[in-house]
């Protein structure tokens, strides 16, 4: 299994910008959709004067609102760190035999870290 691209990743204008590009420090990792979305193919229209041209055929299998693409955008940027801080909090529990203490400055960072990321996918809500 390949590794996926390290964050941070952040969605271009908070998911605002009309790209609808995820981001990571030096490339994009996706696009996201926001109000129609289908298949789009190049055609060939007869134009008002009679001459051929070309425009973009859509077929609509839907409608993404903004506020829904903006939540999108959010959750798909926050994945590398609710990634990297769960996996972390899944380990300090499972390298701790029954019975054990955990240090809990060490749980509370995690979890101050998971909440973070989780703030970050909910659009700054803990």
């Amino acid at each position: 299994m390949s590794a996926h691209t390290p964050g941070p990743w952040v969605a271009c204008g908070d998911g605002n910008c009309g790209c609808n590009t995820i981001m990571s420090s030096d490339h994009p990792i996706c696009t996201f959709e926001c109000g129609d979305w289908g298949d789009r193919w190049p055609a060939i229209r007869q134009g008002a004067d009679g001459k051929p041209e070309a425009f973009m055929e859509q077929s609509n299998y839907g409608h993404v609102p903004h506020d829904v693409a903006r939540a999108n955008a959010r959750l798909i940027s926050a994945a590398p760190d609710l990634l990297e801080h769960g996996n972390a909090l899944v380990t300090l529990i499972e390298m701790c035999p029954p019975g054990c203490m955990i240090d809990p400055e060490a749980i509370a960072r995690l979890v101050a870290n998971l909440r973070a990321a989780i703030a970050k996918a909910q659009g700054g809500r803990s």
